[in-house]
């Protein structure tokens, strides 16, 4: 954790590098936190500079966040928190030790941040000025979208710029005072020394800033739990990881025993194309509450075709991915692909 003194850019607070341990695995959000997750979750329409519904929600400070994660996790009955400054690190390197998971260098193309300047002896590039739809860029090697720019990320740590020399070596969770929360993985207005893996800032709690969101963890409830309930995955927003173990982007496409078989809404839309292998599901007046439900639906439509998946010499049950999640009117949709 950290950087070392040869790193171009790198700050003293980055100082020194380190070994630290995480004891216990712990799922993180595939995508930084949406405009319609939050939207959905809170109940309300946040006001944020660049709106879209898969854009990541920004103008949120620490308060604000955190509101969200106790609806989240009463909502679902897990226990859903902000990741602590090691765990985001950790997540954004992907095993990786140079200045950023992309090598020495990054661009334009591999993540969303003020390109008009370049680091190291890679190259500038055009600049867009504003968020972009979260998952608009390719991921690290754990399969995690825009670690880098987009928005910077709140974490759970209070902020000390000597913490690195005195702090836990086993899963730290930053110092016990402190008026500022550490923020990490740079914005759309940064320049690139600012996204590096080791690179930390901090803000006030009651900072809301068009650069500022956030993305969730999940603790395991048990810590020999591999994989999420069903419920679960589709509330953090589609695919996650757990440490050291990726889990399947990918969902089998079985029924779920739960009492979303009785639910039934007034008015919903299926359409699916067996051409494609993709569809969509509306259900009006409704949010969160319908989901599973609907996904439900949507196992039901992909096990229903017979498809299935070849890889290696096995055969696997049909699958199906979801897309993309929308609330707009009042309807809200999801959009899916057979696999």
């Amino acid at each position: 954790m950290g950087s070392p003194d040869s790193e171009k850019k790198s700050q003293p607070d980055e100082r020194p590098l380190h070994w630290v341990k995480i004891s216990e695995p712990f799922y993180i959000g595939k995508y930084e936190v949406t405009q319609a997750q939050y939207n959905i979750i809170m109940r309300t329409q946040k006001n944020c500079k660049f709106k879209g519904d898969s854009f990541p929600v920004e103008n949120v400070n620490w308060l604000e966040v955190n509101s969200f994660i106790n609806n989240l996790s009463t909502k679902c009955g897990l226990k859903f928190r902000l990741p602590t400054e090691v765990e985001w690190e950790y997540a954004c390197r992907a095993g990786t030790n140079t200045p950023f998971y992309t090598g020495e260098t990054i661009s334009d193309r591999q993540a969303n941040y003020d390109c008009r300047s370049a680091y190291g002896k890679g190259i500038k590039g055009i600049y867009i000025g504003m968020t972009t739809a979260v998952g608009s860029y390719p991921p690290n090697a754990f399969g995690l979208y825009d670690m880098y720019g987009n928005v910077w990320e709140w974490c759970s740590d209070r902020y000390d710029n000597a913490y690195y020399r005195h702090g836990d070596m086993i899963d730290p969770k930053g110092p016990s005072g402190g008026k500022r929360h550490v923020i990490r993985g740079g914005s759309w207005k940064d320049d690139p020394a600012l996204l590096r893996s080791a690179e930390r800032k901090a803000k006030m709690s009651g900072a809301d800033k068009k650069y500022l969101g956030f993305r969730v963890v999940l603790e395991l409830p048990n810590p020999n739990t591999t994989k999420l309930s069903f419920n679960g995955q589709l509330l953090i927003g589609g695919d996650a990881i757990v440490q050291e173990n990726p889990v399947p982007q990918l969902e089998k496409a079985e029924p779920l025993n739960n009492s979303s078989k009785t639910f039934v809404p007034v008015e919903h839309e299926l359409v699916y194309n067996e051409k494609t292998q993709k569809g969509y599901i509306s259900v009006k007046g409704m949010g969160l509450e319908a989901r599973l439900w609907m996904v439900t639906k949507i196992g039901e439509i992909c096990s229903s075709k017979n498809i299935v998946i070849q890889q290696g010499e096995k055969p696997e049950l049909a699958c199906f991915k979801l897309l993309d999640e929308k609330l707009k009117d009042g309807k809200f949709t999801i959009e899916f692909e057979c696999k």
